[in-house]
């Protein structure tokens, strides 16, 4: 009798931990493959991020060397317009002025171009 009892224990502790085991295993599962999934997505958002990175880098070169040009014409003819004295024609001075707006334009120009580029990022 007392070996039947303790049998029947050592059966129902078996099939606690069975279930045990079973339950512990399932979640290790789900978990293992969630994190699959988050590495994935992490990967991923690395990598655009890294394209970002260089998208970012590339803007702010050509940014640079394009705004340069015009930045220094638009300040240089200002300065000669402020400049300007009775030496200077009519015809000098509106050639600044030219300058000064074709500048001015082609400096607007390139910032609304990199404006529309960062939207569209």
């Amino acid at each position: 009798m007392v070996i039947v009892v303790s049998l029947i224990l050592v059966i129902a502790a078996a099939l606690l931990y069975l279930g045990f085991y079973r339950r512990i295993t399932r979640r290790l599962r789900e978990t293992h493959n969630q994190l699959a999934i988050t590495h994935i997505q992490l990967k991923d958002a690395r990598k655009r991020a890294e394209a970002a990175d260089r998208m970012k880098t590339a803007l702010l070169q050509n940014m640079d060397a394009d705004i340069n040009e015009p930045l220094n014409s638009v300040a240089g003819f200002a300065q000669l317009i402020v400049e300007a004295n009775a030496s200077t024609t009519a015809e000098e001075r509106a050639e600044y002025y030219k300058q000064l707006s074709s500048s001015t334009a082609k400096m607007l120009d390139i910032v609304g171009n990199v404006l529309e580029d960062i939207q569209h990022v």
